[in-house]
C-alpha cells in the first residue's frame, strides 16, 4: 500500500449502474444464504500471506471508519462493501499471477 503513488477516477454512469444492480442482487442473495457468503477457502489459494495481509488491512480500516462514522455520511462501510473490494483484490492478484505465467512463455 505504500508504493501507490497517485490514484485517479473516472466516473462512468453506465458501470456505476451496473454495480448498483449487482450489489443489491449480491445484497440480495447474502440474506437469502448467509452460508455461502461465510467462508474461509480463500485461505487455501496461492498468496494466502498476502491475501490475509490484505483482509488484516481492510478489517483495520473498517475498524478505522466505525470510530468515524456518524448517521450523516452517504458512504457506509459494510462488510458488503468490504466483500467487494476484497474479492475485487484477489481477482487483481490472480490476473497479475496469470499475466506473469504467460510472460515466462
Amino acid at each position: 500500500m505504500k508504493d501507490i503513488k497517485q490514484v485517479f477516477a473516472i466516473d462512468n454512469s453506465e458501470l456505476r449502474k451496473a454495480f448498483s444492480i449487482y450489489r443489491k442482487n449480491t445484497f440480495a442473495k447474502q440474506k437469502e444464504s448467509p452460508s455461502l457468503f461465510n467462508k474461509d477457502d480463500w485461505k487455501l489459494l496461492p498468496n494466502s500471506a498476502q491475501r490475509q495481509k490484505f483482509y488484516n488491512y481492510l478489517n483495520d480500516l473498517q475498524n478505522k471508519y466505525k470510530e468515524l462514522q456518524s448517521p450523516d455520511r452517504v458512504l457506509q462501510f459494510s462488510p458488503l462493501n468490504f466483500s467487494f473490494f476484497f474479492y475485487l483484490f484477489i481477482f487483481n492478484s490472480i490476473f497479475t499471477e496469470m499475466k506473469s505465467l504467460n510472460s515466462l512463455k
